[in-house]
């Protein structure tokens, strides 16, 4: 185990456990540093993931906080790129639409005026060659004014924070089963009647600003949904 897993994995455990309360504060970086032995870099990958994954969040010059346990109850339901984070799998995208679309009904999703528009695209994604998951993403346009396609290939949460600057805070999770509609069970190879796991992603920066909506439909082996349930 890498030292900056081990971090993240030990702090995980304190926020489940209660020593770390909702709302309250993680020990300042020189205190942890210390405590486990690391040097500031790998303890803030160890950081970094804790807030991918919906445990923390940064507040700029005042340190770095537990969020509500809403935010990661569903641990277990990661972003593709987190689920194979420490695999030696390929993963690979296919751009089926990328558009500037009008707010539309999604003006409260993201809290914006009417007169604002979005970055729409659609992508399949795949894990050594097979398809994996449908995704169908809206992102305010003004926050992305030089996107394009090349983002796409990768992961949408590293383009944000890595490429863009941009802290995010957490990703609040809707999930529920559904049928696939004939384009969805054509990009994944599946029949229209095979019942899959849609989750919706509402990804957040800090002060609560909605950076991205998806609606991801997956073929996850260990996510699938049984016809007996």
């Amino acid at each position: 185990m890498s030292k900056n897993e081990m971090v993240y994995q030990d702090l995980r455990k304190k926020i489940l456990s209660g020593y770390y309360a909702p709302f309250s504060a993680l020990d300042n970086e020189a205190v942890l540093c210390k405590r486990y032995g690391v040097s500031r870099p790998t303890l803030q990958k160890a950081i970094a993931r804790l807030k991918q994954d919906g445990f923390v969040h940064s507040q700029q010059g005042s340190g770095v906080y537990v969020n509500s346990p809403e935010f990661f109850k569903q641990t277990n339901l990661l972003t593709l790129s987190e689920r194979y984070r420490n695999s030696s799998s390929k993963i690979t995208s296919e751009v089926l639409c990328l558009e500037r679309v009008a707010m539309g009904e999604y003006a409260d999703t993201f809290h914006l005026p009417s007169d604002e528009t979005l970055i729409h695209y659609q992508r399949v994604r795949y894990v050594d060659g097979k398809p994996h998951s449908y995704e169908d993403t809206h992102m305010p346009a003004y926050l992305f004014k030089d996107f394009n396609e090349k983002a796409l290939q990768g992961s949408m949460i590293s383009y944000i924070e890595d490429a863009c600057g941009y802290q995010v805070s957490h990703d609040m999770k809707r999930v529920s089963a559904v049928h696939p509609s004939r384009e969805v069970a054509d990009c994944l190879g599946v029949s229209t009647r095979t019942p899959l796991l849609k989750i919706d992603h509402f990804v957040y920066l800090v002060r609560s600003v909605v950076v991205q909506y998806t609606e991801e439909i997956t073929l996850d082996e260990h996510l699938l949904i049984s016809e007996n349930r």
